[in-house]
């Protein structure tokens, strides 16, 4: 059935109407595109943050590498160093073995009997990493650096059964070209075992290139300073 609605149209009824005010609909378009602008951003910055990963991920790959070759470079750098510093104390001790041959010969004929040395080294400051530089404190065995100048201050520590045997090593030691400057350092009575003998250090000035025979000489006050610096009993510390 068809129905005709023939009143006015003041007078009709209307039905429900969604009326927008312009109020409303500028915020929400404002916010629609507020919205869109952050999902953008959003996505290009997940975009730009994927891809730095990947370019730190390849970074840190690269840098791995190169710090297995920087620590092979090292390693063989420490190798050399020590070969090298092998070879210049060969070299060092191939030029020096005449001199410190000539010393120890010439010292090895001026030992009273009844007296020992127990070590022979120079005692200027040696420098760092040089080949052959005497450990400081060390009196076990001779001792020596390999690196000898013309003129260099030295020490002799060893041991004698008697003082007279001291007297005559310093009175030999100095008539000899390679040993200048002697002096007794100290002479101290220690008890060897059931035996008693003297501790003894002397300082000098060793010359490498003295002749194996030097001029005549006689110590006046040789033993004088050894009655001084030994007592007759008991030990010195």
């Amino acid at each position: 059935m068809i129905e005709i609605n023939l009143l006015p149209k003041e007078l009709q009824i209307q039905g429900p109407r969604l009326a927008l005010s312009k109020q409303l609909i500028m915020p929400a378009a404002a916010a629609v595109l507020l919205v869109c602008g952050m999902a953008a951003i959003t996505f290009y910055q997940n975009n730009q943050i994927k891809e730095l990963e990947g370019k730190i991920r390849i970074a840190q790959a690269r840098a791995e590498q190169l710090q297995r070759d920087i620590d092979v470079v090292d390693g063989l750098v420490e190798i050399k160093q020590k070969i090298t510093a092998r070879i210049e104390a060969v070299k060092t001790l191939d030029q020096n073995r005449t001199a410190w041959v000539n010393v120890l010969e010439d010292l090895s004929t001026r030992l009273p009997e009844f007296l020992w040395l127990t070590a022979l080294r120079e005692t200027q400051a040696a420098a760092a990493g040089t080949p052959g530089a005497p450990a400081s404190g060390d009196t076990t065995g001779m001792q020596a650096a390999f690196t000898p100048t013309v003129q260099v201050p030295a020490e002799l520590e060893g041991y004698a059964y008697s003082l007279s045997g001291l007297a005559n090593l310093i009175i030999n030691l100095r008539k000899s070209g390679h040993f200048k400057d002697i002096d007794l350092k100290h002479a101290r009575e220690v008890q060897l075992e059931s035996h008693t003998a003297y501790s003894f250090a002397l300082s000098c000035t060793l010359d490498y290139t003295g002749a194996a025979h030097g001029a005549p000489g006689v110590d006046t006050d040789g033993p004088a300073k050894l009655a001084q610096a030994a007592e007759p009993t008991g030990k010195r510390n």
